[in-house]
């Protein structure tokens, strides 16, 4: 056995030689960062949070304090104070502690001010060719917009939903004060890019090495901060412009994920929400049930949930497509069917986001119910009191959901600044890991709804593509107790063209469904367009009926989806397309204890020799999984890696990691 050196690569990319002279790999690296930044950017390491927005404006100031003060800090008496004061509120911020962090930053601010004699001298005798007056500028512009976003973030921290659990409705305190912050970031953003405009001016090839790559670290960071003011804006706007304006109505839908579907989980409850004047109000919350008893029409159901779930469709079962926007019309659509409301959007959210702020807002009592709720209980309790123990009288298996959500709602009015700062980071995890999601009909704001990240629909890209979704259609709560592992073995050819081995295991850890123990799982696997299957095993063959019916009408969308799909005879797998993918699908079936591994061989067209990319989309609501890749990368040399933790053995590449959201991978050759 030859036993391999193990190393890591660079973490930065090689530099090159020659000012003027741009080689093949400088251009496929730029592709290969442009294509990050246009389908991968908000996978990057380490992800973000609401917060850091303000963070990054605050890390850039600190940071030119101490690139000021780090190579000319000896002609400044105060320099060893503000560095100490300026580390403590770095450190304060780094740890979200606001008001002690905001309590430093103006320390900062005040030692910055009081040194600006020194300060301006020191500047005066930079070496030839450097702009003091643009540094100083560069200096006012960060100070006034850090003012700027901590007011900002201030007023966005005093927001609070006034919550009226008889009327079941807010006010419009959260609008105004929303408003009032995003004037305050909308002044920062300009200082910001005042900021980015001096800095261009100053020639950093007059400093020495040292120095100079401190500038250009700092010019990285002030435009981490440019970045995140930006994506707080385009979220407060797209809060704005639900909350205000003319009357809006969306339907609300609490997803099961413990009984997995393309968008997350079974559509059990709904609710309507009215959005007018700044505020809004919760209609109603009752089963789905309620509205599918009033489908006047028969239609047809998708040929897998006809295997055993139903044969005719409706909202219940409508979240089918993998793109979120395709489903979401099919869901408004069985929504104005029954209801006869024609809704303007859907938001529809899975239990992880209930769990995840009642761990901040602290324990919640029924006590018409018997039961206090909180993280640990949240899930199972709902699932008792919703599908068991509700008073077969009333006949209202979901009026628990509709007593606790105003009272969750209340009690989040009373979360402290840091605790609500916290919320807010909950939610953008939510909005990354796809237990949230929103579809608007507007195309304005449903665009605004995708630049947050919010719309849960298949981004393209030009590289590898994988994602896997499977469908629940054995009726079981039993996807929550599902662990899954994906071991993916990819060969880069010279010819520009990649041979992909897939393994997926999945394992049923659950003991408890009584009921429907068995996990029937129909699995779409997408990858790029037409690729070729070469192999496939492990799979529990049945067939795919059509999503037809003899006493039902067809659904066009379902139709054209029917007519896609292929039968491979070779390997006995289904091939479709799906939201601009090739997808292979077959089933897989599960007792509690059993372990199963299915194996896919598809070979990849790349778009260009000496470049591999893969976008990984992860299945909204489904549960973090193990993830290992190794790519054996044969056209020669790697350059560099994104991200750069993998580790190298000669021309193969190895990493492992957990998947809770989506992500992008990258491998450019020399």
């Amino acid at each position: 056995m030859v036993v391999r050196a193990k190393k890591n690569l660079p973490r930065s990319r090689p530099s090159i030689d020659g000012v003027n002279q741009v080689s093949f790999r400088d251009m496929v690296a730029e592709r290969l960062a442009d294509l990050r930044e246009r389908v991968g950017h908000r996978y990057a390491r380490p992800r973000p949070r609401q917060i850091s927005a303000l963070f990054a404006i605050l890390a850039s100031v600190l940071v030119a304090v101490f690139f000021t003060l780090n190579f000319f800090g000896t002609g400044i008496p105060a320099g060893k104070r503000i560095l100490g004061v300026a580390t403590q509120s770095l450190d304060t911020l780094s740890e979200r502690d606001l008001d002690a962090g905001f309590a430093d930053l103006e320390a900062v601010v005040a030692e910055v001010e009081r040194s600006q004699n020194d300060l301006q001298a020191v500047l005066q005798t930079l070496p030839l060719g450097i702009d003091a007056a643009g540094l100083t500028e560069v200096s006012q512009n960060l100070l006034g917009a850090a003012a700027r976003a901590r007011e900002g973030l201030k007023v966005f921290s005093e927001a609070r939903l006034v919550w009226d659990v008889e009327q079941n409705s807010s006010d419009r305190g959260f609008f105004e004060n929303l408003r009032e912050s995003r004037s305050h970031f909308v002044e920062a953003e300009s200082q910001i890019e005042a900021a980015r405009s001096a800095l261009a001016a100053v020639r950093s090839e007059f400093l020495p090495g040292g120095p100079r790559r401190m500038f250009e670290s700092f010019i990285a960071v002030l435009d981490s901060a440019r970045r995140g003011v930006g994506e707080l804006l385009d979220f407060q706007a797209m809060l704005l412009n639900l909350l205000g304006g003319e009357e809006k109505t969306y339907l609300l839908l609490f997803q099961n994920n413990n009984e997995v579907r393309a968008s997350g989980g079974f559509l059990g409850t709904y609710g309507v929400l009215q959005f007018e004047n700044g505020g809004f109000k919760i209609v109603r919350i009752e089963t789905v049930y309620n509205l599918d008893g009033q489908l006047k029409e028969k239609i047809a159901a998708p040929g897998p949930l006809q295997r055993q779930v139903t044969t005719h469709w409706g909202l219940r079962d409508s979240n089918w497509f993998v793109d979120f926007p395709s489903s979401a019309r099919k869901i408004l659509d069985f929504f104005e069917k029954e209801s006869g409301i024609a809704a303007d959007g859907v938001i529809i959210f899975t239990p992880d986001l209930f769990e995840r702020l009642l761990a901040i807002s602290g324990e919640i009592p029924m006590p018409e119910y018997g039961v206090t709720l909180d993280a640990e209980n949240f899930r199972d309790t709902v699932q008792y009191q919703t599908s068991i123990a509700y008073d077969r009288v009333l006949n209202q298996p979901k009026q628990f959901l509709a007593d606790f959500a105003p009272r969750l709602l209340a009690r989040l009015r009373e979360l402290d600044a840091t605790d609500w700062l916290k919320a807010t980071g909950i939610l953008r995890d939510a909005i990354e890991q796809r237990h949230l999601m929103m579809f608007a009909v507007d195309r304005g704001t449903q665009g605004q709804i995708a630049e947050f990240g919010l719309s849960g629909e298949i981004l393209p890209t030009e590289g590898d593509f994988q994602a896997i979704y499977n469908s629940n259609v054995g009726g079981g709560k039993t996807d929550v107790d599902i662990r899954t592992a994906l071991d993916r073995q990819v060969t880069v050819l010279s010819d520009g063209t990649a041979i992909v081995n897939l393994k997926i295991t999945r394992r049923h850890e659950g003991y408890e469904e009584q009921y429907f123990p068995r996990n029937i799982n129909f699995m779409r696997v997408l990858v790029p367009l037409n690729s070729r299957l070469l192999a496939a095993s492990g799979f529990d063959e049945q067939e795919l009926l059509p999503s037809y019916s003899v006493d039902a009408l067809t659904d066009p969308d379902l139709a054209m989806w029917d007519a896609a799909i292929t039968r491979d005879e070779a390997t006995g797998m289904y091939v479709g397309q799906e939201a601009g993918y090739t997808f292979f699908a077959n089933w897989q079936e599960l007792m509690p204890g059993e372990e199963k591994t299915v194996e896919l061989t598809y070979e990849v067209a790349l778009p260009r020799p000496g470049f591999y990319s893969l976008l990984l989309q992860k299945q909204p609501g489904a549960p973090p999984l193990d993830f290992h890749m190794s790519i054996n990368y044969l056209p020669g040399e790697i350059a560099y890696t994104v991200p750069d933790t993998f580790e190298s053995f000669e021309r193969q590449l190895e990493l492992r990691e957990i998947i809770d959201r989506d992500a992008f991978y990258g491998v450019v050759g020399k």
